[in-house]
């Protein structure tokens, strides 16, 4: 990602997956790329590609460790591309029932891309 890219944050919890899940399979194109990149992540980390860490604490995650329960997903506002990919980064459980979890995430963000411009968005529709 681009540090001056302007993108949309995403929160994708254990529990709201499904609907994601089906908003995806309905076309929403949002929902096809968070879908994207968290499958994308959980198949890296199964095969031992890489052994990444929490969001925001020094928990691994990993082939042998049980699966993040949640993801912050970073889309570009424009086509993703081969140099400008959608990115899913695992939140632990502790992190993840944070009450300033959103602040970490920004705080992520600002660190990883000074310029970048992210955006939260919240898609009723995926609610159950």
């Amino acid at each position: 990602m681009t540090d001056d890219a302007l993108h949309q944050l995403y929160l994708v919890r254990a529990d709201n997956i499904m609907p994601v899940m089906l908003a995806a399979e309905a076309g929403n194109v949002d929902a096809y790329y968070v879908m994207k990149a968290v499958k994308l992540a959980l198949e890296q980390t199964e095969k031992a590609q890489f052994n990444c860490m929490c969001l925001d604490c020094s928990t691994k995650f990993g082939p042998k460790s049980r699966p993040p329960p949640a993801f912050a997903i970073w889309i570009p506002l424009k086509t993703p591309t081969e140099k400008f990919q959608v990115i899913a980064h695992p939140i632990c459980a502790r992190c993840a029932n944070r009450d300033d979890l959103m602040n970490a995430i920004f705080k992520f963000s600002r660190k990883a891309w000074p310029k970048s411009k992210p955006m939260f968005v919240e898609h009723p529709q995926w609610a159950d």
